[in-house]
């Protein structure tokens, strides 16, 4: 009795230590892995009917042995069957399959024009689909490639892989292009001067926003003929890209203009010259007789000579594209105080101005007084010496005219 109870036991142990189990290579998974499943059993027999569930809906593979990947990351249960002994059994493992994919986007930091390199790593697949943003889309292209995107904006990047998941990643290109007006202020009429900063070709599409579009390179001049608000556009790319760089600017209705403090110009007579409603206090002039002069918005000029003449104004220092003008007629000056020939000393004596275009004239005397009108009669100098006359016009026509004369003392002796 006790025999039979020890060989039965013994048989009971052999029967539970037979072992099955599936052998999973490699231990670590991911999409697109090639794994290779193989059955294991301490059991001699014959392994009938083998058949492989991988628990993501894919076909069942038959065999021992055999191979898979998986197109999406997730937990999984592998479930092998097959009959032994007449009879059926199965046998599970859980496995984890993880997603390593990445598209990597080199440099980090992207510009409008700038070339990029956008890889997929951690696949053994060379050939894939790329999407790039909404437009375009590379078919049958390596894995890692190299692209210019023409717009900034944020782009979707999408690698399409046969038989996988997509691989998404993200990329934002940044604007890093401007339009530069040359000068601080612009008038209507006045050639704005544009330049371009980082832009990628040579040839562009400008719109000045006053229905004038033109293609130009990088550096290009226009005039508003209008005041007014306008808003440049300009196209990069040979006028390809869909998103313009743009630029606000203002233009001033002119009113700059240059003003003379007498409305005569005699020679070798200073005048007084004013730019009014200039923007800068430098201002670089030309007065038409081969003299330029770097000044303020008041200055003072002598023609040597008569003739007609052309004074320009340049604003901002003299870097504005327009000048402003003043034409302007230089004649002799033919006045002259008629004086007696010799002025003495408390004797009256009569003054006239000779050949003034005008009576409107004011003689200012050193003593404070002042007589009107081209004649001024009985004028008596009280004291001896040196002494200055002047007349000024009212109208402001023509310029001052001054006359220094010598006073004598009365030498004279009652007899």
């Amino acid at each position: 009795m006790k025999k039979y109870f020890f060989i039965s036991f013994i048989f009971f142990l052999f029967l539970n230590l037979q072992s099955a189990d599936i052998n999973i290579n490699p231990n670590q998974i991911f999409v697109g892995t090639n794994i290779q499943f193989n059955f294991i059993s301490s059991n001699t027999g014959p392994i009938l009917n083998p058949e492989w569930d991988f628990g993501d809906s894919s076909p069942k593979a038959n065999g021992t042995s055999t191979n898979h990947f998986y197109k999406e990351p997730g937990n999984y249960t592998v479930k092998f069957t097959w009959s032994e002994e007449g009879e059926d059994k199965e046998i599970t493992k859980n496995i984890v399959v993880g997603d390593n994919r990445k598209v990597e986007i080199s440099p980090s930091y992207v510009t409008v024009g700038q070339t990029v390199t956008i890889k997929l790593t951690n696949s053994t697949v060379s050939v894939v689909e790329w999407k790039l943003g909404m437009d375009v889309m590379l078919k049958n292209s390596p894995n890692t490639i190299q692209y210019k995107f023409l717009d900034p904006g944020e782009y979707k990047i999408i690698c399409i892989i046969p038989n996988q998941t997509p691989v998404k990643s993200v990329i934002n290109v940044k604007e890093n292009r401007s339009i530069v007006l040359t000068q601080k202020y612009l008038f209507e009429g006045s050639k704005a001067q544009f330049k371009t900063r980082n832009f990628n070709s040579p040839n562009l599409k400008w719109n000045f926003g006053d229905s004038t579009i033109q293609h130009g390179g990088k550096n290009i001049s226009h005039i508003f003929l209008r005041s007014g608000n306008y808003l440049v556009k300009v196209f990069d790319f040979d006028g390809k890209s869909k998103k313009p760089v743009e630029k606000r600017l203002n233009v001033l209705r002119e009113n700059r203009r240059i003003e003379l403090k007498y409305m005569v110009l005699y020679k070798n007579s200073e005048v007084e010259i004013q730019a009014r409603n200039f923007k800068d206090s430098s201002i670089k002039w030309e007065f038409g007789d081969n003299s330029t002069q770097m000044g303020s918005n008041w200055i003072k000029h002598t023609y040597k000579r008569i003739g007609a003449f052309t004074i320009k104004a340049i604003d901002m220092g003299g870097k504005d594209t327009k000048a402003i003008t003043k034409q302007v007629n230089v004649v002799n000056d033919n006045r002259r105080i008629q004086l007696p020939a010799e002025i003495i000393a408390g004797e009256p004596v009569d003054l006239q101005l000779k050949d003034a275009q005008t009576s409107n004239f004011i003689w200012e005397f050193k003593n404070g007084e002042k007589r009107h009108g081209n004649f001024v009669k009985s004028k008596n100098f009280k004291f001896p010496g040196f002494q200055t006359i002047k007349i000024v016009d009212k109208s402001g026509k023509y310029p001052d005219l001054i006359k220094k004369i010598d006073v004598k003392p009365d030498k004279r002796k009652l007899k």
